[in-house]
């Protein structure tokens, strides 16, 4: 059985999000994290005047979500190891939720 590449994963997400969120007013950002030229985490971090959001995996399936308010400075984290896409997937939902929430 072929091992999910969590990296990979959100990258294709982040990618097919970018310029919808930035249509939104939703600055969006990727930053990859390298050893021996094979990467070994992926953080996708979402801002906009009120809000701010962030998932960060890593090559051990390893995840965690940040939700903050610029506001209050009030800021939530959820993390897990990934056990399936599907997980992966209510991460990426829930920063979606979060930032286009009004």
């Amino acid at each position: 059985m072929k091992e999910i590449n969590y990296l990979d994963l959100l990258h294709v997400w982040f990618d097919a999000k970018r310029t919808f969120l930035r249509s939104r007013s939703v600055d969006a950002e990727v930053e990859l994290s390298e050893r021996d030229g094979e990467a070994i985490a992926i953080r996708v971090i979402l801002e906009s005047k009120a809000k701010m959001g962030e998932i960060i995996v890593w090559d051990n399936g390893m995840a965690e979500l940040q939700l903050g308010s610029v506001v209050t400075g009030e800021v939530t984290t959820k993390s897990q190891s990934l056990s399936s896409g599907g997980e992966l997937q209510s991460y990426e939902e829930q920063l979606l939720g979060w930032m286009l929430d009004d």
